[in-house]
């Protein structure tokens, strides 16, 4: 009897068996779709970047975005950042939302690209047509309130 034939045979088999692993494997790391609406996600403006409008279907992006840029070793930053973290992530100012956001230029260089900051803190809004003002009040938190309902 000739060997050979079988060991083909068997190989083939092997290879066969190797080739349906490695496509289940692949077809198994794919993302599945997932149906999703953005009424079933109440904090979906949060994950919206500084800098960027995103509008989808069913959802606004914020009508204005105020900033306060400033770093850890700042005085002035340390006694603002309570101040300014009491407004919460959003308020809505006049039917209005304003997406309060804290960044720390030298943590997060990606989030300050593009914008003129001065010194620490520097408080911006940005309006979502692309028009910025610099805060020049109080640093508190009802001399911020006050700021954005004249300007909203």
């Amino acid at each position: 009897m000739n060997v050979k034939p079988v060991w083909v045979f068997i190989s083939g088999l092997a290879l066969l068996y190797v080739f349906v692993l490695v496509i289940s494997w692949s077809r198994s790391r794919h993302v599945r779709p997932h149906s999703w609406t953005p009424s079933q996600h109440a904090d979906f403006k949060k994950w919206i970047l500084p800098g960027q409008t995103r509008h989808y279907e069913g959802f606004d992006g914020p009508d204005a975005t105020f900033y306060m840029f400033g770093v850890d070793w700042c005085p002035h930053c340390v006694s603002t950042k309570p101040e300014f973290a009491a407004l919460g992530p959003t308020q809505t100012i006049g039917g209005k939302t304003v997406q309060c956001i804290l960044v720390d230029p030298e943590k997060e260089p990606e989030k300050a690209k593009g914008f003129q900051i001065d010194g620490y803190p520097t408080l911006l809004l940005q309006k979502s047509d692309g028009a910025t003002t610099k805060y020049a009040g109080p640093r508190t938190q009802s001399g911020f309130l006050q700021f954005l309902q004249q300007s909203m």
